[in-house]
């Protein structure tokens, strides 16, 4: 009888380099997108090997075109600057410019956003606070605070079919499984998801974007690093991994 298995990652072993998926010092990959046009959206401006938010009058996002893998590990480093700073983390929403609904609208009602904000606004609810699928109940949770205001964090996200794992500077932090039809779905059979960052509140740095795909099989599964794809080929299980570039 076959076998269907995801291979999961150890996100410990995720590249501390971005490793070219959306990479942040390419303006060419990302625009900036709000529900609000008559309004101000903000911006995202180059520092480095950073982009900074810059928020405007209304929330905005600054997305990427590359489409997402369909299971994945999404690893990005971000670095509050003030206390009450407000940002987040969007995956697995459609194409902004070719849906007809509001853009952010879109993002934030079709994807998930894990969310960036020490002191939960509005009502300090685990559901809106630093590491959380901004919310969304059932979630299980093991919260921590982020890193002193200067200092860089790192989120690792893993999303295999409907199951999401946050993982906050090498801790998971929140656990969720999703129900919604509606939500980080395909709009049609094989169609693109996308990610995207967002400028709300404050000014928040994001930098070193990196992507693992997770590769569902059935039957026995092979280990492919690179060019360490012929490596334990012999065995009867094993784990497949590939980092995308």
């Amino acid at each position: 009888m076959s076998m269907v298995l995801y291979a999961f990652y150890s996100c410990t072993t995720i590249s501390t380099k971005a490793n070219g998926f959306c990479s942040v010092t390419d303006a060419s990959l990302w625009k900036m997108t709000t529900s609000n046009a008559r309004k101000y959206l903000g911006r995202f401006v180059r520092r480095g090997e950073a982009i900074e938010s810059e928020p405007g009058q209304t929330w905005g996002v600054y997305w990427c075109n590359q489409p997402l893998p369909t299971n994945f590990i999404l690893r990005i480093e971000w670095l509050r600057h003030e206390a009450n700073d407000n940002s987040g983390v969007f995956i697995r929403f459609p194409n902004p410019s070719t849906q007809h609904e509001s853009n952010t609208g879109l993002v934030a009602a079709r994807g998930f956003e894990i969310q960036i904000d020490e002191r939960g606004s509005p009502d300090g609810a685990p559901c809106h606070r630093t590491g959380a699928i901004y919310g969304q109940l059932g979630q299980h949770f093991s919260l921590q605070p982020a890193r002193p205001i200067g200092q860089w964090n790192v989120y690792e996200i893993e999303a295999k079919a409907q199951h999401y794992r946050v993982r906050l500077n090498g801790a998971i932090v929140s656990d969720f499984t999703n129900h919604d039809p509606n939500r980080a779905r395909p709009t049609a059979l094989g169609a693109p998801s996308y990610f995207a960052v967002q400028a709300e509140l404050g000014h928040v740095e994001f930098r070193r974007v990196a992507i693992v795909k997770l590769y569902q099989h059935v039957g026995p599964a092979v280990m492919q690093r690179g060019s360490d794809a012929k490596a334990d080929a012999k065995k009867s299980i094993s784990v497949k991994t590939k980092l995308a570039g």
